[in-house]
């Protein structure tokens, strides 16, 4: 999945066509087309049928519990962010009519509009991720502590399952630093129309690129604790053998 990579492609198309002049490719790299999206997938977790039992599904929820603050936080501050757009779009509408050329216009307009709209499509995506795998790594924890009531060595389960969650923990709070911000073309005027548009393009790009890198180290240290898990002797026996459906 490279909608990242190619959501950036589109607006430098787009700004481009505003400012050719400043060969907006070349200032922001062309690389970027190379910028693999974050492509978080389900981790598989194999006999995920023995982990149905009220004991993972209690685990499951005190992981959810735990995570309430920080969703909380990031409702609030999705909904602030939302208000300061409003009040900048205000700003933003009367500078355009400043702007002769009616298709510039029309291409500024529609570029800040998709960058709002991935803004927001981003970290709500980027807040479901982290959910999915704070439920994953209590799971994880759950087949540890069984392991460990069997007399089985899991320090390095332990150690990875504290990497992850700081891991979780550090992405939950970039994506809700992100959720805070606006993306907002400040226009000065005509002749520094395509300096407005890159500027605010490549501060998006910076923020993005930042969050995700920081989801996927996440998603990383989940997988990492689930290999240190599956390298203790015989744990999925340990499922078999306590009854797990």
């Amino acid at each position: 999945m490279e909608l990242l990579a190619k959501f950036f492609v589109s607006l430098v198309t787009l700004a481009n066509t505003v400012a050719p002049q400043a060969n907006l490719p070349q200032v922001l790299g062309v690389r970027i087309a190379q910028d693999t999206a974050v492509e978080i997938q389900s981790v598989d977790i194999t006999n995920t049928g023995s982990l149905r039992r009220t004991r993972v599904r209690e685990a499951v929820e005190d992981a959810r519990k735990q995570r309430q603050a920080a969703v909380d936080e990031f409702r609030t501050r999705r909904q602030l962010a939302k208000d300061e757009w409003e009040a900048k779009r205000e700003e933003f509408k009367q500078r355009l009519t400043e702007i002769r050329d009616e298709k510039k216009r029309r291409i500024v307009e529609l570029i800040d509009l998709r960058i709002d709209a991935m803004h927001g499509r981003w970290v709500e995506h980027w807040n479901k991720v982290l959910a999915r795998l704070s439920e994953i790594l209590a799971k994880i924890e759950s087949r540890a502590n069984k392991a460990e009531a069997a007399g089985r060595d899991v320090s390095a389960v332990r150690t990875a399952i504290a990497t992850a969650n700081v891991a979780i923990a550090a992405a939950q709070d970039a994506v809700n630093e992100l959720a805070g911000k606006t993306f907002v073309i400040e226009i000065t005027d005509e002749q520094g129309l395509g300096q407005n548009v890159r500027d605010t393009i490549h501060a998006a790009r910076v923020e993005f690129v930042a969050v995700r890198e920081k989801v996927r180290e996440a998603r990383q240290a989940v997988i990492d604790a689930l290999h240190s898990l599956k390298a203790i002797r015989g744990v999925d026996n340990l499922e078999a053998d306590a009854g797990v459906e």
